[in-house]
């Protein structure tokens, strides 16, 4: 009986190949903290994330990314690459999972794919959620003109807080993190955040 080829990988898809199994680790935990249940931000993240070896804020992404994509999902991102013959991982999946809707995942998936760099991707995403202000001094809110218009800028301005707590509880980001912060500020910035996540959850629902 005849063996086998072997076939052996370049280094760019053998280090591809390693990304995209980052990314189904990544995701896995997250599949796994979300079924042992917890809220955003406690005690569940600070296990799960002494069982990973990662930060709490790393298991608030993972979370976060499997509570929005499917499994399939997932599959199709992994097997992604972008002109260079890199694979998509956890570090973008960040940017990604704050786009509740999947044509606008899509979008920056084809971007990416396309050649578009982490950095002009994440700069498009704050633009689309509204989270780049004006230098002359803000953009004006525009109010909502129908029931679901106001649901969706709900939606927008829940992902700019989270998207900024979650940099803000990276230990790695930044000179200050929540943790340094006075203890009754700091526990009612984690209580409040628990009240917009269980809101933007309200909100994607409705949708």
């Amino acid at each position: 009986m005849a063996k086998r080829k072997r076939i052996s990988l370049t280094p760019t898809e053998a280090k591809a190949a390693a990304t995209a199994a980052e990314l189904r680790r990544f995701y896995e935990m997250g599949v796994s903290a979300n079924a042992t249940g917890g809220q955003y931000g406690t005690k569940a993240n600070e296990r799960t994330a002494a069982e990973h070896g990662v930060s709490p804020s790393n298991v608030s992404h993972a979370r976060t990314l499997a509570a929005l994509v499917t499994q399939d999902e997932l599959e199709e991102i992994c097997e992604l690459r972008n002109p260079k013959g890199d694979a998509f991982g956890p570090g973008m999946a960040t940017t990604l999972f704050r786009l509740k809707k999947m044509k606008d995942r899509r979008w920056l998936l084809r971007s990416w794919v396309n050649g578009s760099s982490a950095r002009d991707l994440k700069a498009k995403v704050k633009e689309k959620l509204g989270a780049v202000a004006n230098v002359k001094g803000g953009r004006k809110s525009t109010q909502p003109s129908s029931q679901s218009d106001a649901i969706q800028q709900l939606d927008d301005r829940c992902s700019n807080w989270l998207g900024w707590y979650e940099q803000f509880a990276d230990e790695d980001v930044g000179d200050v993190s929540v943790d340094e912060l006075p203890t009754p500020i700091h526990k009612q910035l984690k209580t409040t955040m628990r009240a917009v996540k269980k809101l933007q959850d309200l909100t994607t629902q409705v949708e």
